[in-house]
């Protein structure tokens, strides 16, 4: 009987909000879809106009779901569009707002940031997105009076987003971290990724918004008004509330894909990402000629210039540390891994990499050897021991 409880409880705080969700999602994305169809605007914003630099393209009411009246009395959606490409990070951004407004009114509003070259093959992640924010407000909107207040400011002054106390009190805050982890259990759903993966996603993105925040202080040369680097940042959002968010999911969400795992940082697709890069290095610096031999660039397989690295990596963090199976590129001093490739694009300096991860290097390949080797073999690992370690964390993941 017991079992039995424990089963219903499990699925009734999974399910929670589903259908809502579903609903609501569906009527804005065909809203959005219908504001496509006529054509975003592409224009400059005149910096006289109240939203510069967006256009505003509107705001529209949606019916509120019945199961929803008791907590939530309207239900709204913005669509804003920046025609500058170089301003926004990516060509959407969703956020949400739920709470009481100053009429007495319960509402929750989904704002909609589109960028001026969105387009239809972005719909898929755009849905996952606005799902995930959808049901992490919900959430709110059901949270008692108590649990919301944990997220207020501490002081009379709203939140002091210039020391880690002022980011600890909303973003560790009780309110919003189950809010998350419920977000992040919809968006592992909807994009078939490891919740890991989905808890990155989102703390990665807001770690990062924080990181330019610094950089533009230091450029200022005004980070005394700080009193936290960018280390302090990416140790915060990376380790410390990461670590609490999938405490929390651990409670009340057990049965997410990956989360037993997900004291491995360095969890996702590794192996397809090195691949991919050898694959774009070789296509550089490799040209077939018919009738002739190939020529090869001098720098196609010099391994100072670029190489996939097969190993370990730890999380010093956790205790006990716990090695994982990995690849990762390394081009000259920089380090490329599918973990940092949306934080860092551009590369890791392979000290800091070294220094946070302790890899364990098992064996490294030129590209010439990865492409060779993705057409016999798959894309790895190809090395017996790391096959091995591989097979038997699936076991222990599927038992």
């Amino acid at each position: 009987m017991n079992l039995l409880r424990e089963y219903i409880r499990e699925l009734l705080t999974e399910g929670r909000y589903e259908a809502e969700t579903t609903q609501i999602s569906r009527a804005v994305v065909n809203w959005v879809k219908d504001i496509f169809a006529k054509g975003l605007p592409q224009d400059e914003v005149p910096k006289y106009k109240r939203d510069h630099p967006y256009h505003n393209i509107g705001i529209r009411m949606f019916d509120v779901p019945p199961s929803l009246k008791d907590q939530l009395n309207r239900l709204t959606a913005t669509v804003k569009v920046d025609p500058d490409l170089g301003v926004m990070q990516d060509t959407f951004e969703v956020a949400g707002k739920a709470g009481t407004s100053m009429q007495g009114t319960k509402d929750l509003q989904v704002q909609i940031y589109l960028r001026s070259d969105f387009t239809l093959q972005d719909m898929n992640d755009f849905i996952a997105d606005l799902k995930e924010t959808i049901i992490h407000e919900l959430e709110h909107t059901g949270q008692s009076e108590e649990l919301k207040d944990t997220a207020e400011p501490h002081d009379d002054h709203g939140y002091d987003w210039n020391k880690l106390d002022g980011l600890r009190n909303y973003y560790s805050s009780q309110s919003e971290m189950e809010a998350y982890a419920k977000g992040a259990f919809k968006k592992a759903k909807v994009k078939g990724i490891t919740y890991p993966e989905a808890i990155d996603d989102h703390i990665n993105s807001t770690m990062e918004t924080f990181i330019r925040r610094f950089k533009k202080f230091e450029d200022a040369g005004a980070t005394d008004r700080l009193d936290y680097n960018e280390q302090d940042l990416r140790d915060y959002f990376q380790v410390e509330l990461r670590d609490q968010i999938l405490d929390i999911a651990r409670l009340k969400y057990p049965k997410a894909h990956g989360l037993h795992e997900s004291n491995v940082l360095a969890m996702g697709m590794c192996f397809p990402f090195a691949a991919k890069k050898a694959e774009e290095w070789f296509d550089d610096h490799f040209v077939a000629r018919k009738g002739r031999a190939p020529k090869r660039h001098p720098d196609l397989n010099d391994m100072n210039k670029f190489k996939v690295v097969h190993g370990k990596v730890t999380d010093q963090w956790k205790k006990p540390p716990k090695p994982i199976v990995h690849a990762w590129v390394e081009m000259g001093d920089l380090v490329f891994d599918d973990q940092t490739k949306v934080t860092k694009p551009n590369g890791v300096p392979k000290d800091v990499y070294y220094d946070m991860y302790q890899p364990e290097v098992v064996k490294e390949y030129n590209a010439e050897e990865v492409v060779v080797n993705c057409i016999m073999k798959g894309e790895g690992p190809w090395d017996e021991g790391l096959v091995g370690t591989m097979k038997q964390r699936d076991a222990w993941m599927n038992r």
